[in-house]
């Protein structure tokens, strides 16, 4: 069994930059955070090799015109952690957690499409027998929450200046509907760019052009053709809209 793993001060600084920035080069992380580019390329790999970060795309439904869902479940006695953990491995739902004494399980989803959530919600979980009880709720405007970066558990790892270099604005919290009013329609190009983003967040526009068979400029123009509700968002580490995920 692989014993812990250290996290030096750096390897934390570095993790918040990712948080803020999850593709900004080795260099302008360097930059900001008064280190040596080798220096942050080193501690990213290591860190991503040991398990420690991973830097993924996602969708976001709500510029899609899908709606994001909380689902409460009421669970057989002894079945909720085989129905957490099955959740838990699904793409299309964002955290679970276990509630009301180890009977329920609580989880957020954000299908892709009306036919992704219909197979989970109206058909999949109201056909495990160890359901009880299901209650789903639609978001329909966000009053607190969004970029990952404002996770709170890494405030105070950058200076206000630091992590302002690496593009850090906005208030913290922001009330907007969850949909957007003029959906993305996504093409075959699309597609495959998330497909790459979804292994790799800090894949290169070379990289996202090869899986997409288009030129870099065109894959940077679709990736983020939508400005005030992108499609796609970078996750680097653990909470909202740009955090690096633990393995």
């Amino acid at each position: 069994m692989r014993g812990s793993i250290a996290i030096e001060p750096d390897d934390v600084r570095i993790i918040r930059a990712l948080q803020i920035a999850p593709r900004a080069s080795f260099a302008s992380t360097a930059a900001a955070l008064d280190l040596t580019e080798g220096t942050v390329r080193r501690r990213y790999r290591r860190l991503h090799a040991d398990g420690v970060i991973r830097v993924i795309g996602v969708v976001n439904p709500g510029a899609l015109g899908q709606s994001r869902w909380l689902v409460r479940l009421r669970c057989r006695p002894g079945s909720v952690a085989a129905i957490a953990g099955a959740l838990a491995k699904r793409d299309d739902v964002n955290w679970v957690a276990l509630a009301a004494a180890g009977s329920e399980v609580t989880c957020a989803t954000q299908s892709r499409d009306q036919a992704q959530r219909e197979e989970l919600l109206g058909q999949r979980l109201p056909r495990t027998a160890a359901v009880l009880d299901i209650n789903a709720f639609a978001m329909l405007r966000q009053f607190m929450g969004g970029r990952g970066h404002y996770w709170a558990a890494l405030h105070g790892a950058l200076s206000p200046q630091q992590e302002a270099m690496l593009g850090s604005d906005g208030p913290p919290f922001t009330e907007s509907p969850v949909v957007t009013d003029d959906p993305v329609r996504l093409t075959g190009e699309d597609e495959k760019i998330l497909g790459a983003l979804a292994a790799d967040g800090r894949a290169s526009l070379v990289d996202l052009a090869l899986a997409a068979g288009c030129s870099g400029n065109a894959s940077s123009t679709s990736m983020w053709r939508s400005p005030r509700q992108p499609w796609a968002t970078t996750r680097g580490p653990t909470c909202g809209c740009a955090y690096i995920r633990p393995r």
